[in-house]
């Protein structure tokens, strides 16, 4: 990279030295040809996108671009230096005459010569190359550049000032719009976004185009398609200075959107008081309802978009891209009432509005939020609380959508200022929405003792039950909130309170593994062995797995999604539990907590079930310990807490639970028995440990199915060599005469094959349907397995293998 100071070659040709610059030509090695790297001091760089200010040249180039006229004549008399196009376009950005004119004489004009012409400001240029060679003049150059003279002749030639107004008062050019505003014919007209051109103003807050635009007859009371006035565009925007102006101008201040929304709707969701406290002033009706029942009151109690995007940026960014990106469940993102919270899920191909949408939900349910982030928008909602309610604003009015109030709101976002302040105010403390919550089974969702002392000192029903009976204190214990816990319980909490489905808060506790918890209910007398709706026991749902380790195991593993789509399509025919699987008919949430708890667990998230057996095991030990019936079956399935462990494949769990008196053969509503889970799951140890405590390693469920048809099926050789060391019949049938070497055959498992033939399973039993091993692998048929079974004597179904393979090609 050559330099270019005063006394070297290219810096003769900057200050067009030709003395100097002979000098260096008269020099051996001179190459009057060569291109080169050069890194300049110059405004142009900045405007023509090179990085670190460094371009490739020839001298001629060179000579052109720095309008080094003596230089370039010089190199074209005594070395008929090439001129390229490149030498006609930076002749555009020198602006030397003769240079120009002798460029011209070898190349044609490009779009780029009409861009140098433009940054260089020479109007004769940019008139001399629209008008001889039609060159196009590109708009937005003149408004980077500000070239207000080159826009003006393409104004004159193409007649668009209209459609060229948006982009100038982003640019927020007065000038600019002075030009253009003269020129508009008809200033109401809408642009194909929809969109009056005075929203522009409001959107980006240009106060002189705003009062441009009105003084030149634009209508300011203006809707678009989604029925927006400017007003309300600007309200949504934080652009004071022209929500002043239009309100000068007469604007409609409490004319509705197609939301049903006013300014003041948007100014209060924004939290912005000055907006808010002018508009109040100049007569916005505060009591207003929206499409979906909110007040301006409610949208002040809420989170602001603003907000969720500093808490975006600064707080989850990553953290919530890899939730939407992984999580399957309830694919659309809509809410789903289940205890107090809204469980969301999303797609990963969100949009921006699902991304707030996503935002919000993370932080209402209980995420850390910046507590700076928290306590600024706490601050800004009481102020602008404060203006509305001295304004006569209804304290206890109830959307329609979800008919909450504002404390429900304060509540739902742990606000707890604002909720004192509501509450001193008059608002409903016991007031219940659509789901039959109230402000308490909110508060009751958050770690703050202090917001909940305040709603009891007020009078809030401990026991208050939403629509499905469901209590604070179900929703505190599921949560696994112990400060929560203890004070709902010292405030009369009752502990054995049943929801709609005749579960404690025990049976939530247990089923969200939260040890804690069920600790404190039990020590204060909770009932360990209650029923619910489906015949399940806190020690079933201890032997289960929590919903949120199931999303655990999956985010533990990008990866493991599509394993277990992997995995569905090779089991996808199997009936376990009396469930026929089918990739279709079943979401991918349920599809992984039947592989999960099935034991397809890939190595990376090992750690994550070890974490949740170890909790199932801490509150195992409480509940037995308090007299829980180890062998209570469910009404749904007829399991027992060892089915669950079995099926998890949970073998610290199923040993202590057999320690305390598992009936180890006890059979569910299809006949399986434990052993059966432990089958299907390759763990030596859990199947040793069933047997030496008397497993049945024959066992039938009610299609006579054995664990060694499960093995089998699943190609799960060392657990098949166990069980056949351990007397299982190599040659049990089931229902359909089925034995363990019909399904190695039909899934083409040769090692199995091997082991059952080894073990004297019979090489040509027949099923029901008359059909021997040979007939069943005929579809996927493999040399090694022809081989195989005519080792065990086969040879008849051999023959007939061959035959029907015969006639199938010739």
């Amino acid at each position: 990279m050559d330099n270019c100071n005063a006394n070297s070659l290219y810096g003769a040709i900057i200050n067009d030295d030709v003395k100097l610059f002979i000098t260096f030509t008269e020099r051996d090695g001179f190459d009057p040809n060569a291109v080169k790297i050069l890194k300049l001091e110059t405004d142009y760089f900045d405007i023509m996108y090179y990085d670190n200010n460094q371009m490739s040249f020839s001298l001629l180039e060179f000579c052109c671009f720095h309008g080094a006229v003596n230089c370039f004549k010089f190199l074209r008399t005594e070395y008929q230096s090439k001129i390229t196009i490149r030498c006609l376009e930076y002749s555009f950005l020198s602006g030397v005459p003769d240079i120009l004119n002798e460029c011209l004489k070898y190349q044609n004009p490009s779009n780029e010569c009409m861009k140098y012409a433009i940054i260089s400001h020479n109007i004769d240029f940019v008139a001399f190359l629209a008008n001889e060679f039609m060159l196009p003049i590109d708009p937005e150059l003149c408004f980077k550049y500000n070239n207000i003279l080159a826009l003006a002749i393409h104004i004159d030639c193409k007649h668009d000032a209209f459609n060229l107004l948006p982009k100038i008062i982003w640019y927020k050019n007065f000038e600019f719009l002075d030009l253009i505003v003269w020129n508009l014919v008809m200033p109401n007209t809408q642009f194909y976004t929809g969109m009056p051109i005075l929203h522009y103003a409001a959107k980006y807050n240009f106060k002189s185009a705003a009062k441009t635009l009105i003084s030149i007859g634009v209508n300011v009371n203006s809707q678009d398609y989604c029925g927006n006035t400017a007003l309300h565009v600007a309200a949504e925007r934080d652009s004071v200075d022209v929500v002043n102006i239009l309100i000068n101008h007469g604007i409609d201040i409490n004319k509705k959107n197609n939301d049903g929304k006013t300014a003041l709707h948007y100014a209060s969701a924004n939290h912005n008081f000055e907006i808010v406290k002018v508009l109040i002033m100049h007569g916005a009706v505060l009591n207003l309802y929206d499409k979906n029942g909110k007040t301006p009151f409610h949208y002040a109690t809420m989170y602001s978009r603003g907000e969720l995007k500093i808490f975006i940026s600064s707080c989850l960014f990553k953290q919530m891209k890899h939730y939407i990106s992984n999580v399957i469940s309830n694919i659309d993102g809509k809410m789903i009432h289940e205890p107090d919270r809204f469980i969301f899920a999303f797609r990963a191909d969100f949009n921006k509005s699902e991304f707030d949408e996503a935002a919000n939900a993370i932080i209402l349910n209980g995420n850390k939020i910046d507590i700076n982030v928290h306590n600024t928008s706490e601050r800004k909602s009481i102020e602008i609380a404060k203006l509305l309610v001295s304004n006569g604003a209804d304290v206890n009015a109830k959307d329609f959508e979800n008919r909450k109030t504002p404390l429900h709101y304060a509540a739902e976002r742990n606000c707890q200022k604002l909720a004192e302040f509501l509450i001193s105010h008059g608002a409903n403390i016991n007031a219940k929405n659509k789901h039959g919550l109230s402000a308490i089974h909110y508060a009751a969702g958050k770690e703050n003792k202090e917001l909940i002392e305040i709603l009891i000192s007020h009078g809030a029903d401990v026991n208050s039950q939403d629509n499905f009976q469901i209590t604070p204190l179900h929703i505190s214990s599921f949560y696994n909130l112990k400060d929560i816990t203890k004070l709902l319980i010292s405030h009369g909490a009752d502990i054995n309170k049943r929801d709609k489905e005749r579960k404690t808060p025990l049976h939530y506790a247990t089923k969200s593994h939260s040890v804690e918890s069920a600790q404190i209910l039990i020590s204060h007398g909770a009932n360990v062995n209650l029923f619910d709706f489906t015949g399940k026991t806190p020690l079933h749902f201890a032997s289960m797995y929590y919903i949120n380790e199931i999303k655990d195991l999956l985010l533990a593993n990008d990866d493991y999604l599509y394993d277990i789509l992997e995995s569905l399509e090779e089991r996808n025919n199997i009936e376990l539990d009396g469930i026929r699987l089918s990739d279709k008919s079943r979401n991918h949430m349920e599809n992984a907590i039947f592989l999960i708890s099935n034991g397809s667990f890939p190595s990376k998230v090992n750690s994550v079930r070890n974490a949740s057996e170890r909790k199932s095991i801490e509150i195992a030990k409480l509940l037995v310990s308090n007299g829980a019936d180890v062998n209570a079956k469910d009404f749904e399935n007829r399991k027992t807490p060892l089915h669950y462990a079995a099926e998890r494949n949970c073998q610290k769990l199923a040993e202590f639970l057999i320690s305390h008196g598992a009936n180890i053969n006890a059979k569910n509503k299809h006949g399986l028995s434990a052993i059966h889970y432990a089958a299907g799951k390759e763990n030596k140890e859990l199947i040793e440990i069933l047997i030496s405590h008397g497993a049945d390693v024959n066992s039938q469920d009610n299609f006579q199915i054995t664990p060694l048809h499960i093995s089998s099926f699943y190609n799960l050789k060392d657990i098949t060599k166990l069980l056949i060391s351990h007397g299982a019949d190599v040659n049990s049938k089931d229902n359909d005469d089925i034995t363990p070497l019909h399904l190695v055959c039909v899934k083409n498992f040769i090692e199995s094959a091997q082991i059952l033939l080894s073990n004297g399973a019979h090489a040509r039993p027949l099923t029901k349907a008359k059909l021997d091993p040979s007939m069943l692998a005929y579809g996927i048929f493999d040399p090694r397995m022809k081989l195989l079974l005519l080792k065990y004597r086969c040879i008849n179904a051999i023959k007939i293998m061959y035959f029907k393979l015969r006639n199938l090609l010739f």
